[in-house]
């Protein structure tokens, strides 16, 4: 991820306290061909894209932010050592250093600097729970940015995605802001939400985005999408009671609105289990066929999409149905299939109890 200094124009910040420091400091600056280093310099101010500084000899000076790659401030450890990390490429040295450095200064001018460059880095160096500190803190000062940068999500089951939605309900919930505000805070919990298959969540916070007025620079929920959360979320709480009529007519009912593979999956599984559930209501062996038909369509339409979602609970489920339906050779496939492709997913601990209970011949890891 690119760090794009065009915000910085809301960063503003008069830093006439900066000047009278006695100290010095020192600013990199690049253009397409050349690096000058400016040593002995204070910062005085930011305005305008334009850093604002005094040179050794007392004269004053600005440089577009966009041309400027690295500070070194005297007072501030942290920010310099994260400074030269990022120089150098190393990531995760320069976002435990950024880290330190916005929870730390006292310089407002510099905390927004500094939020930005921790977006950067920690994007590079995979660090998602930084990636959202920093994402929180850029989107207060400039939500329009922070949507377009928002970092990264994990595997849907990171225990970072949980510790990220609460630090964006703490945010949430911490005294007014703006609409701006809330709608980037609430598309990086909708986005969170829909890796996790949270679907009641995903509706809930799909409801206060179309709530909130949009702007030319925070876009409104997609209409298409928000149904999609919505039936998703009603079929799923109809499951859950036992109605898998239900479930399934609102599926059917919105097939149109799953247009992004993640919906796609969602709504694939929930048909297989509600299908799966009336079979199991009515006993008969031709609806179980038809619920592992439908747990092996989640498998073929989302196994070729990363990082297939769905497809080694599908697959264990129906491979559970084909034991019932006594097709011992069919169930063997499938457990197979998920020990091979899905080894390090808990559905491969399980098929290889299942062939190990079967009497099956032993399966390569």
């Amino acid at each position: 991820m690119s760090f794009d200094p065009h915000p910085t124009k809301l960063f503003c910040v008069a830093l006439a306290a900066c000047a009278a420091l006695a100290r010095a400091d020192s600013l990199w600056i690049t253009s397409d061909t050349t690096s000058v280093q400016y040593d002995q310099v204070k910062i005085v101010g930011v305005d305008h894209d334009q850093v604002t500084f005094h040179t050794s000899q007392g004269n004053e000076s600005t440089q577009p932010m966009a041309k400027v790659a690295r500070l070194a401030i005297d007072d501030e450890k942290s920010l310099t050592a994260a400074e030269q990390a990022r120089s150098l490429n190393q990531w995760d040295i320069a976002t435990d250093d950024y880290s330190r450095t916005l929870s730390s200064t006292s310089k407002p001018w510099l905390k927004d600097w500094v939020a930005l460059r921790l977006l950067e880095s920690a994007g590079r160096a995979n660090r998602f729970d930084m990636a959202v500190t920093a994402y929180i803190a850029v989107a207060s000062k400039s939500p329009a940015y922070a949507i377009s940068h928002k970092p990264a999500l994990p595997d849907a089951k990171s225990t970072f995605l949980d510790t990220a939605l609460g630090q964006l309900d703490i945010a949430l919930a911490h005294g007014p802001m703006a609409d701006e505000q809330k709608q980037a805070l609430l598309w990086l919990e909708l986005d969170i939400c829909r890796a996790r298959n949270d679907t009641a969540k995903s509706a809930e916070i799909a409801k206060k985005l179309a709530a909130l007025k949009p702007t030319d620079t925070t876009p409104a929920p997609d209409p298409t999408l928000l149904l999609a959360d919505l039936k998703l979320n009603s079929a799923n709480a109809a499951i859950k009671k036992g109605d898998y009529a239900k479930a399934i007519a609102e599926v059917e009912s919105a097939k149109s609105a799953f247009v992004d593979p993640a919906h796609q999956a969602d709504a694939l599984f929930c048909l297989a289990q509600a299908r799966l559930g009336l079979a199991r209501q009515n006993k008969s062996p031709d609806a179980l066929k038809d619920a592992a038909l439908a747990y092996l369509r989640v498998a073929a339409q989302m196994q070729d999409n990363p990082p297939a979602p769905h497809v080694p609970e599908s697959l264990l489920a129906a491979a559970s149905i084909m034991e019932q339906l006594d097709d011992r050779a069919g169930a063997v496939r499938l457990y197979q299939e998920i020990i091979s492709r899905y080894n390090t997913h808990a559905e491969a601990v399980t098929a290889k109890q299942a062939i190990a209970r079967l009497g099956s011949a032993a399966v390569k890891p």
